[in-house]
């Protein structure tokens, strides 16, 4: 009972909105999140080490952190703060270090810099794009989804994307955009969906499925549900392929090894070895792993779910890069983001989620962050 009463206080001093006694694992990411920080600040600290708090919460939890942050600067508690958004600075930053392959590159006041400064200390280069200026040739629809609907949470109208375009899925947390894709997928359950891959009509009841049929998903939460981060990078790039490298039964190691090899090498996933464990490796360099996975299984249909959380600036050009080179091999990709530049900076269409349902199609060209705010909150007027 005391223990209930305690968390309930820092909840409420916190301003969370969670029943104490909720099970961490059925909750959103975002939530999750905010457990972690509350956890963090009921230590009554002197300094708290924040990592990449914001990279799945809400522009309202988003504030909501911050207003905690000053509020523990004016205790005196040191805050270091650890985020690849930039736009974050200005509120909070006093002094930035930039950091890059292990090494402290730099240390200064945040009034003495800029963001193009910051990028370039970042990535060791000048960066003058951070999206890759690119023309894409779009074809037929491959993927076409009818009628998603999943009790009250999803009513899903229609989907669709095309050969060789990167449809982009914007929207509140909680709008009901994952939950969509994954249903899809076969993860979670539909009452009802109908989905065409190249025109031939399937029911996907599980993952295995959806796999075979060469739609595939990279989720939200990588370290959870991505990765095996346990095994090694070869491992990880050859688990959804099995049947590929295996005869009767043995896995054929010399066919695996040069697989994974050839994808270290296309994806330009910096790694010792093909042996290293995938926890060892960069969030950036974790994140080519699974698609180096995915494109071993020869994919028609890949999702990016949150594609570029908590990735550097460098890495996330890289991730834009092999997106566009995927969309050059006629793959056809579906990009959920919550970052609206990201969205903007990289689809040809965008449809905007709210309340489960999607409230507009856009092409990029009629689309500004203005616009998908106003789909994605229902205030059209």
């Amino acid at each position: 009972k005391q223990s209930y009463a305690d968390t309930k206080k820092v909840f409420d001093d916190l301003g969370i909105n969670v029943n104490p006694k909720t099970v961490m694992s059925t909750m959103p990411v975002s939530q999750r999140q905010m457990v972690e920080i509350a956890k963090a600040v009921s230590f009554n600290s002197k300094v708290i080490v924040f990592d990449e708090p914001t990279s799945s919460l809400t522009e309202n939890e988003i504030e909501r952190l911050f207003k905690i942050i000053f509020a523990l600067k004016k205790k005196g508690v040191g805050i270091i703060y650890i985020s690849h958004r930039l736009e974050e600075l200005p509120v909070i930053a006093d002094r930035i270090t930039v950091m890059r392959d292990g090494t402290r590159v730099k240390t200064m006041d945040y009034k003495d810099t800029n963001d193009n400064e910051i990028i370039s200390l970042m990535v060791g280069r000048e960066l003058s794009n951070i999206y890759p200026t690119y023309k894409r040739t779009i074809g037929e629809v491959v993927f076409e989804a009818d009628n998603i609907r999943q009790g009250t949470k999803l009513d899903v109208k229609h989907l669709d994307v095309r050969k060789g375009e990167i449809l982009g899925i914007a929207g509140l947390v909680g709008a009901g955009r994952t939950e969509t894709l994954r249903a899809l997928f076969g993860a979670d359950d539909a009452d009802e969906k109908h989905v065409k891959i190249e025109g031939k009509e399937y029911t996907f009841k599980n993952p295995s499925e959806a796999i075979a049929a060469g739609f595939v998903y990279m989720t939200e939460n990588r370290k959870f549900d991505g990765a095996a981060l346990g095994l090694s990078v070869e491992e990880n790039i050859t688990m959804a392929s099995l049947r590929k490298f295996s005869k009767c039964g043995r896995m054929q190691e010399a066919k695996a090894k040069s697989n994974a090899q050839e994808y270290c090498k296309k994806l330009n996933i910096r790694t010792p070895s093909i042996d290293q464990k995938v926890m060892n490796l960069s969030g950036g360099n974790q994140q080519k792993v699974i698609i180096g996975k995915w494109l071993t299984r020869t994919a028609k249909v890949m999702v990016f779910d949150e594609p570029t959380r908590g990735i550097d600036v460098g890495a996330k050009y890289e991730i834009y890069s092999l997106m566009n080179d995927l969309s050059d091999q006629g793959i056809a990709i579906i990009m959920i983001s919550s970052d609206l530049p990201e969205i903007l900076g990289m689809s040809d269409r965008v449809a905007v989620f709210k309340d489960g349902r999607v409230t507009a199609v856009l092409d990029r060209k009629d689309a500004d962050s203005e616009i998908i705010m106003k789909y994605a909150t229902g205030k059209l007027s």
